[in-house]
């Protein structure tokens, strides 16, 4: 295996959740255009158009947000997570990924947006959480 050198640009992959991310834009998805072009079947491993979870193999991946993400979209991280391994429209795929996942979501009591799916965060390492000063007094107080 050879070993290279990743600039830090190319080490960080960051994603909004918004209701329009998909599980094709985290994980992938058969690519019906390159399937055509190199005249392969649909069964093929090689008409698999990886999403930006696993191209940010040996990086950072974040996800700013995770509540907003819709719950099947959340439960589509589990695997990932735990086994290591992604699925595709039916393709069990074991990729040895690297990948420092970061998650960010404001507290539940500051929002009434979604929630981040329980499954999902029995899985999530740790926790920093923080939280508005007790009062005006204390926010302004000088250390």
């Amino acid at each position: 295996m050879t070993i290279g050198w990743l600039h830090r640009s190319e080490r960080f992959t960051e994603k909004l959740a918004t209701p329009d991310v998909s599980v094709a834009d985290l994980i992938g998805d058969i690519d019906p255009i390159k399937a055509a072009s190199l005249k392969l079947h649909y069964a093929d491993e090689r008409v698999i158009h990886y999403g930006l979870v696993p191209r940010s193999h040996r990086g950072i991946f974040v996800i700013n947000e995770l509540p907003d993400l819709q719950a099947r979209i959340q439960v589509a991280l589990f695997n990932i997570l735990q086994e290591g391994d992604i699925q595709i429209r039916g393709f069990k795929l074991r990729l040895p990924l690297d990948i420092q996942f970061v998650f960010t979501a404001n507290p539940e009591d500051y929002t009434n947006r979604g929630s981040i799916v329980t499954p999902l965060k029995d899985r999530i390492d740790s926790q920093i959480i923080t939280h508005y000063p007790k009062s005006i007094a204390i926010g302004k107080k000088n250390n």
